[in-house]
C-alpha cells in the first residue's frame, strides 16, 4: 500500500484472513515500512544523527552545559514522537466553562503503535506549526509577565516589601510582578536542617498553605495594597507533602477526602495530582481563599518524583501544569488567561507558559548556557523560559560586570525575573551595585519596557506560527552552516538579531571582543548605526553599556516610552523606530493589541495596525501608520507617533 500526500508512505500488508484477497496488517517494522520525502527517508528503527536538541527539565546545580532531551527538528528532516503508552484524556467534548479535562491510563491492545511522524526537511517553522496542530497552540501571557519580577528566597516581612518597592519607585526601575518564596508560609528551617520530615516524609515546612502571620499579619490587607500600586504578586508552592494537620484548611480538606482529622496517629491528606477528587477539593478548598485574598497566578515549584498514582507514564509534572492552567482559565472566569510559573513537564508543555529553569550557579559558564538552552526550546515549541538572571548560588559576591551582562540577556530574553539564594552575600538590587552599573542595568531593563509593544506583538506571532520569537538562527538560514554554529547567537523575531556578550571583558579597556555571524543582507547595528553587509564574520569591541544588536534593512520597530511598569504603555506615545535600507527598499509591521489579560485575544478580542515605511533617498522617506483594524474597549481610537 503507498500514500503519497507530499511525502510517500509505502506499508507492506501480509496476505491472511478467511476471505480470499484479505490481508492482515502487521506491526510497523523497517522491512515493511518506509516513508520517503525530499530530503531521503525513514524507516521504524532510525536513529536521528542530527537532532538539533530541545529543553529539559531543570537548570538546578548547572554551572554551564547540561544534556538536552531531543527536540522535535533535526538536520535529517524528520523526527518521530512515540505516545504508545501516554496516557489520554477523557470529556474532551465536555464544554462545561468550569470542566477540566482529566486524564486515564490508556489501555492499548498487543501491538499498539501511536506514531507521529514529522517529515519536513529543513522547512522548520512548518514542522513546528504542524505539531502545534495535533498537540496544541502556545498561549499569550498576560502583558504583565514581559515586565520586571522581583525574586529572592529571603524572609521578608510585608513591610520590607512595601519598602523594596519603593526602593524601585525611588531608583526609577521598573516593577510589574512580586514573587514571594517559600517563607510566605509556615516554615521550621531549622528542623529541616536537622533532618525531620513531616507525614509525607518530605523536609519538614518545606510545603505549607498557612500564611506567617508573623511576617503578614494582614495578607489581604498587603496583597490589596500591592494591587493599588500595579503589582502583580505570584506565591511559591511545594506541593508534595500533601496537606498537613498543622494547615489552617485541614479539617476540611480531609472531611473532603473521607479522611478522620482527629484520628491517631495523626494522618494527613496524601499529595495525589493524578485524582480528581483530591485536585478539585485541593483548589476549592486550599488554593482558592488565597487567590480571593489577591494572589493573581502560582509558581509551582515541583522537585520530586516522576510518577503518580496512575503510574509512570504520568508525568506529574506537566499534570500540574495542565490541571492549575485550566482550572485559572476555566474555572475563574473568562477575565482570567491562563498563567502558571513551572517546572518544565516534556513534549507537550509548551501549552502551559511560564518555564522556572532552576537554581543555577552564578557563573559565566551558566550565563553563556542559558542563551543556547533558551534557543533550542524553541524547537519543543517551549517560547517562554524564564530563568533565574544573575544566577541563583555562588560562595562568594556576585561580579557586578557579570551581573550587567547577565541583565542586558535577560532584558531580551522571554521573560524577566531576577532570583538568588537566602545568603547576604548576594545582592540582586541593582542600585546596591553603584552608580555606574545601576546607570547601565537600568538602561538595559527600560530597553527591554521599551520593546514592549514590540516584544508583545511578538508573542501573538507565536500564538499564530507556534515559532518562539526567541529561537535559533538556523529557522532563517537552514542551508548556511554558519546558522548552526553560533550558540549563543539568536534571532528575536524575523528581523532582529541579538548576540549577547557572556565572557568577561578585557583588562584594562572593559571591552569584550565577540565574533557573530551576520547573516545574507544589509544588517543595521543597534548601537552604532553601522550597516553590515553580509553574509560574514564580524568581529568587534563592545564597551559595558553595548549590546550586540543587529536589525535588518528596512525594519519598522514598534516602541514605547519606559514607565514605572507595563500598565500605563497603551496610552503613551508609540515610538517608532526604523532602520532604513537602500533607496526604493522599505518594509512593514503589524503592531498587535488585546486587554493584556482576558482570553479574548483567542476570538476578536484584539486589533493590530500596519506600519510601513519605505526610503525614497539619501534624505527623505515615507512611514504610513494605518487604522487599528478593531477598536477595543480601554484603548484611544486615536494614537500620537513619535518617529
Amino acid at each position: 500500500m503507498t500514500v503519497d500526500h507530499g511525502l510517500t508512505v509505502e506499508y507492506s500488508l501480509e496476505a491472511g484472513g478467511t476471505q480470499r484477497g484479505a490481508f492482515r496488517a502487521k506491526p510497523f517494522r523497517a522491512d515493511n515500512l518506509v516513508v520517503r520525502f525530499d530530503l531521503g527517508s525513514w524507516r521504524p528503527g532510525d536513529t536521528p544523527s542530527g537532532n538539533l536538541k530541545g529543553t529539559t527539565r531543570t537548570l538546578d546545580r548547572a554551572d554551564g552545559e547540561v544534556p538536552l532531551e531531543l527536540g522535535l527538528l533535526s538536520r535529517d528532516g524528520w523526527s518521530l514522537i512515540d505516545d504508545s503508552r501516554g496516557p489520554i484524556l477523557q470529556s474532551l467534548n465536555d464544554v462545561r466553562p468550569d470542566h477540566v479535562p482529566w486524564v486515564e491510563k490508556r489501555k492499548p491492545p498487543k501491538g499498539y503503535t501511536d506514531w507521529t511522524l514529522l517529515a519536513y526537511g529543513h522547512d522548520y517553522r512548518t514542522a513546528l506549526k504542524e505539531f502545534t496542530i495535533l498537540a496544541g497552540s502556545i498561549p499569550i501571557p498576560p502583558k504583565f509577565a514581559f515586565g520586571v519580577w522581583w525574586s529572592r528566597w529571603w524572609i521578608y516581612t510585608d513591610d520590607q516589601l512595601k519598602q523594596l518597592v519603593g526602593d524601585f519607585r525611588k531608583h526609577r526601575v521598573p516593577l510589574d510582578i512580586l514573587v514571594i518564596d517559600m517563607d510566605w508560609h509556615l516554615t521550621a528551617y531549622e528542623m529541616m536542617n536537622a533532618g525531620y520530615v513531616d507525614l509525607a516524609r518530605q523536609p519538614l515546612g518545606w510545603t505549607g498553605y498557612t500564611w506567617n502571620k508573623s511576617l503578614f499579619p494582614d495578607p489581604a490587607k498587603f496583597l490589596t495594597w500591592c494591587h493599588e500600586q500595579d503589582l502583580r504578586v505570584t506565591l511559591n508552592l511545594h506541593p508534595a507533602s500533601g496537606v498537613q494537620p498543622f494547615e489552617e484548611k485541614f479539617v476540611p480538606m480531609a472531611l473532603a477526602m473521607g479522611i478522620d482529622p482527629h484520628s491517631k496517629p495523626y494522618k494527613h491528606v496524601p499529595f495525589d495530582i493524578a485524582d480528581e477528587r483530591y485536585a478539585r477539593n485541593w483548589f476549592d478548598i486550599i488554593l482558592r481563599d488565597l487567590e480571593k485574598q489577591g494572589i493573581d497566578f502560582w509558581w509551582l515549584d515541583w522537585q520530586q518524583k516522576n510518577r503518580t498514582s496512575l503510574g509512570p507514564e504520568l508525568n506529574p509534572t506537566i499534570w500540574l501544569n495542565h490541571v492549575f492552567f485550566h482550572d485559572m482559565e476555566r474555572r475563574r472566569g473568562a477575565d482570567h488567561r491562563g498563567f502558571i510559573f513551572h517546572r518544565w513537564g516534556g513534549l507537550g508543555n509548551h501549552r502551559y507558559q511560564i518555564g522556572f529553569s532552576g537554581d543555577t550557579w552564578i557563573t559565566w559558564e551558566s550565563l553563556k548556557f542559558q542563551v543556547y538552552f533558551t534557543a533550542t526550546a524553541a524547537n519543543v515549541g517551549f517560547a517562554f523560559w524564564s530563568h533565574d538572571i544573575g544566577g541563583f548560588m555562588s560562595k562568594d559576591k556576585t561580579e557586578a560586570e557579570l551581573f550587567l551582562r547577565w541583565i542586558q540577556w535577560g532584558a531580551l530574553s522571554p521573560i524577566f525575573r531576577t532570583h538568588a539564594w537566602r545568603v547576604k552575600w548576594i545582592e540582586r538590587r541593582i542600585w546596591m551595585y553603584g552608580d555606574m552599573y545601576l546607570k547601565l542595568m537600568r538602561e538595559a531593563i527600560n530597553l527591554r519596557y521599551s520593546l514592549l509593544p514590540f516584544l508583545y506583538s511578538e508573542a501573538r506571532k507565536t500564538h499564530e506560527t507556534s515559532v518562539a520569537a526567541l529561537h535559533p538562527l538556523y529557522y532563517e538560514y537552514p542551508e548556511m552552516e554558519e546558522s548552526y554554529s553560533y550558540p549563543t547567537q539568536f534571532m528575536l523575531g524575523l528581523s532582529m538579531m541579538v548576540s549577547p556578550i557572556v565572557a568577561p571583558a578585557e583588562r584594562p579597556t572593559y571591552t569584550s571582543t565577540k565574533e557573530s555571524w551576520v547573516p545574507p543582507g544589509t544588517w543595521i547595528e543597534w548601537h552604532s548605526l553601522r550597516q553590515i553587509v553580509g553574509p560574514k564574520k564580524h568581529s568587534d569591541a563592545y564597551s559595558l553599556d553595548e549590546i550586540p544588536i543587529f536589525v535588518k534593512a528596512g525594519t519598522v520597530i514598534p516602541m514605547a516610552i519606559p514607565g514605572i511598569n507595563t500598565s500605563p504603555m497603551e496610552r503613551e506615545v508609540l515610538v517608532i523606530s526604523v532602520f532604513p535600507g537602500p533607496q526604493g527598499v522599505g518594509g512593514e509591521y503589524f503592531l498587535y493589541e488585546d486587554d493584556g489579560i482576558s482570553k479574548a485575544y483567542k476570538q476578536s478580542g484584539f486589533g493590530t495596525t500596519r506600519l510601513q515605511s519605505e526610503r525614497y533617498s539619501d534624505t527623505s522617506m515615507k512611514f504610513v501608520a494605518g487604522p487599528r483594524s478593531r477598536n477595543l474597549p480601554g484603548l484611544s481610537e486615536t494614537r500620537s507617533y513619535s518617529l
